[in-house]
């Protein structure tokens, strides 16, 4: 087996059997009372990982135990925090953040204090950004790579050099919002980036399979529906 792969507890039938295949263990996390329902599974909502280490509350790990005990097993140390989120934004979003190498993408003020915290002890800088949904508007192609819809965060990260491929709004379904996120609807782990439905679907696939290209990733479609956002695909393998 390659790894676990986390992703929301919506992830389609088609998917999860397509990730089988390809020799992943899929785990859908459990919802989180504390959110709303429509993201209140997705990992980018209940977990940050930097390095071999991973962020989340005391409570949501002791409801969610069975699976942090996997990601343990992998070599990753829990860090766990004693703040609590709710359904409201921005308080919502304590974990959605994006770490690029020496760099941590995030709406600062709302963040984990823990997690800013641990991040400035290991030397990483804070790069605020006004899209609270950082993660879930990104997909991270590599350290130095990324994709996204937010011209915020693109222009952010070009200014710390990462290259930054904008695309279009939406086309990304997510149950309960007009829209999801194409970070939320993808996952890299070592030169694949795999879709949760079909990027031939997006209107802007070329550009995303040239910019993959660009960065010596391939692009992996796990089912032939529309684009879902599951809240990211963790990729976890041992560390």
């Amino acid at each position: 087996m390659k790894g676990l792969v986390l992703a929301s507890s919506a992830l389609s039938y088609s998917c999860e059997e397509n990730l089988k295949k390809l020799d992943f263990e899929p785990i859908r996390m459990p919802p989180y009372k504390r959110l709303q329902d429509g993201v209140s599974s997705h990992p980018d909502m209940l977990v940050f990982f930097m390095g071999d280490k991973y962020f989340c509350t005391r409570e949501y790990y002791n409801e969610a135990k069975q699976i942090f005990e996997r990601i343990n097993a992998l070599g990753y140390s829990p860090v766990l925090c004693n703040e609590i989120p709710s359904a409201t934004y921005p308080n919502d979003i304590i974990f959605n953040a994006l770490p690029l190498g020496k760099l941590v993408f995030g709406l600062e003020n709302s963040l984990s204090s823990t997690l800013k915290s641990e991040a400035l002890l290991e030397g990483k800088k804070i790069v605020n950004v006004k899209q609270g949904y950082t993660k879930c508007s990104v997909a991270k192609i590599s350290e130095s790579a990324i994709i996204t819809s937010d011209k915020g965060i693109a222009k952010a990260a070009t200014q710390h050099g990462i290259d930054a491929l904008t695309v279009c709004e939406g086309h990304v379904l997510l149950d309960g919002y007009s829209t999801g996120f194409i970070g939320g609807a993808c996952g890299t782990f070592e030169d694949k980036v795999y879709f949760c439905g079909n990027l031939r679907g997006h209107p802007d696939c070329d550009k995303i399979e040239d910019f993959c290209k660009k960065h010596k990733k391939s692009c992996i479609s796990l089912s032939n529906e529309p684009l879902f956002d599951v809240g990211s695909l963790f990729f976890l393998s041992k560390v």
